[in-house]
């Protein structure tokens, strides 16, 4: 995503679809990561990382916090093009699971791991 790409789509009247293939992109990448995370996300077979594969489980976690992140940063820069760029039905859904993703991070798990 670059301005140019931002002012091409805004001439062109497309600018809420390129905010919506990023945002989709990005909270593609948060449902990839979210093994790490199987408290927040409920699985039909649980999922349990052994002591051993902390450094896995850790990895996974900040990885499928960071694209939430990701998210969140492109629906900011998407606002201040105005509401009306997120006018498609997707993004409610998109922006409420990454915010899931977001708060249980900085709630449950940034203490507890090393930065």
């Amino acid at each position: 995503m670059t301005s140019t790409a931002i002012y091409a789509q805004k001439q062109s009247g497309e600018l809420g679809s390129l905010f919506l293939i990023w945002c989709t992109n990005y909270q593609t990448l948060v449902d990839l990561y979210r093994i790490g995370v199987p408290q927040l996300f409920k699985f039909q077979i649980a999922v349990q990382f052994p002591p051993e594969q902390s450094s896995f489980a850790s990895h996974y976690q900040k990885t499928c916090a960071q694209h939430a992140f990701q998210v969140a940063s492109t629906i900011a820069e998407a606002m201040i093009h105005g509401t009306n760029i997120l006018a498609d039905t997707c993004m409610e859904t998109i922006a409420y699971d990454s915010l899931r993703a977001i708060l249980y991070y900085t709630t449950q798990l940034i203490d507890t791991q090393s930065t």
